[in-house]
């Protein structure tokens, strides 16, 4: 095989077809066109690839010298796929159509098939030439292009499949374009296999992943931790409530970070794990309150009526929202993003109300307890109202656009705020705990 052909086995020939055929006599166009089209839906295994490009050639060789200078051929280049781990298909899209639609062969790269709307080039996805002539280019795309350049081995491809691919703001797609003052480290159409490296690389997602992974190792030893501790001085009902709220932060965390590590495989991939994500921050939510309404009528001695009643309405106002949130991540409702969050928002501001009935309850700041744990309680919301603040108002990106990318922007402060309520929560119910297992129950007695 010449050098030639190995060049063209792994290469497309792009929107030829409406050029070369309007200048091309009508009868050797058609001719063309439908030994092509037979060929390649005949011919699907790589092997006979080779074969339907030399007749591709051949039939553009023998048409009119005045045809083919002047036609217009973009080649784009993909990588090539290994036997056990690529496969490789064709792409038609409308040929023959009135003889103006555009005739593709397509192929499937580490197991992912770009959009119908992209075309897939030599950095991996929607890339133009400027951003490969950058002045900024990475080292990982450079690493890219010179593998690219030379593609005339497997290994070629093989080194250029496992380049570390990051882009600009400008060249990253639409779904991930959601904070414009990131300016660069994108990763974006991913294979999965890639997706679980990436975890190793520096982009702007790093710090997002391990805040949260790390978060849930934490969770995970404080977990074990506490349990072993409080076999020792409490029954088994609080036992399964602190297992249960810390579970539940752990899979926020985790959840978290799936969400950061495949965000970037798809479009399709970002709005399922962003539900997951979704998915993660209501459970702790819904642990937060649960945990909250055992503890605040803990030593309550009311009528069983009463008490039942008042955890009931409580709770169903919790799942009934825990609920509205789920309905949210419907892909049929069409929410958008900042209804989601409106969402989350309003319901943890609902938090505020059960704590004003307690503190009533109680007998207001006259009691030891309250004075206790109202400080406690102001702080983890100013720990999730700053995270919030930041969040939304995307700081302090805003005021350092592209020096903040990797590490410091936004979404590592909102990371780093809830893991540190989460974590101060925790420690408020041990301490309230404590309290009581140290004076017992000295609140006020409801009738």
């Amino acid at each position: 095989m010449s050098q030639y052909d190995k060049m063209i086995n792994s290469q497309f020939i792009t929107d030829y077809s409406s050029q070369l055929m309007m200048r091309a006599a009508a009868q050797r166009t058609a001719t063309a066109t439908t030994t092509t089209t037979t060929f390649y839906k005949r011919n699907r295994d790589s092997d006979v690839i080779g074969q339907n490009i030399r007749i591709i050639r051949i039939v553009i060789e023998k048409m009119d010298k005045t045809t083919t200078t002047t036609t217009t051929t973009t080649l784009v280049t993909v990588t090539a796929t290994t036997t056990k781990e690529k496969k490789i298909t064709e792409n038609f899209e409308k040929q023959n159509k009135k003889m103006t639609e555009s005739l593709r062969l397509g192929s499937v790269v580490d197991q992912h098939q770009f959009p119908d709307n992209e075309e897939p080039n030599i950095l991996g996805h929607g890339l133009t030439g400027d951003f490969a002539a950058s002045n900024n280019q990475s080292t990982y795309q450079k690493c890219c292009l010179s593998s690219l350049k030379s593609k005339n081995s497997a290994d070629d491809y093989h080194k250029y499949n496992k380049c570390k691919m990051l882009l600009n703001f400008e060249d990253a797609p639409d779904h991930l374009k959601f904070n414009p003052y990131i300016r660069s480290g994108y990763r974006t159409f991913l294979s999965t296999k890639l997706c679980l490296q990436s975890m190793f690389w520096w982009t702007n997602e790093t710090i997002n992943i391990w805040s949260h992974l790390v978060g849930c190792l934490l969770f995970i030893g404080l977990t074990i931790f506490d349990f072993q501790l409080m076999k020792l001085h409490t029954e088994l009902s609080d036992q399964i409530l602190v297992v249960c709220l810390l579970i539940c932060f752990c899979l926020c965390m985790l959840l978290s970070s799936i969400y950061h590590i495949f965000s970037c495989k798809s479009e399709e991939h970002y709005e399922l794990f962003l539900s997951v994500d979704y998915l993660g921050i209501s459970l702790s939510l819904v642990a937060i309150y649960i945990s909250s309404m055992y503890y605040a009528f803990w030593c309550f001695t009311a009528s069983a009526t009463y008490l039942f009643t008042l955890r009931l309405v409580y709770s169903v106002i919790v799942l009934a929202m825990f609920c509205l949130a789920m309905a949210a991540q419907i892909p049929k409702l069409n929410v958008s993003l900042n209804a989601k969050i409106a969402v989350l928002f309003i319901w943890a501001a609902y938090g505020v109300i059960p704590f004003l009935h307690w503190t009533i309850m109680m007998g207001g700041l006259e009691n030891e307890l309250v004075r206790l744990m109202v400080p406690r309680v102001i702080i983890m919301y100013a720990l999730c109202f700053i995270a919030f603040v930041i969040y939304a108002a995307k700081i302090p990106e805003r005021w350092l656009t592209g020096k903040v990318d990797f590490f410091g922007h936004s979404h590592n402060w909102w990371h780093l705020f809830i893991l540190a309520a989460f974590y101060h929560w925790h420690n408020t119910g041990l301490v309230y705990a404590e309290y009581r297992i140290n004076n017992g129950c000295h609140g006020p007695i409801l009738t």
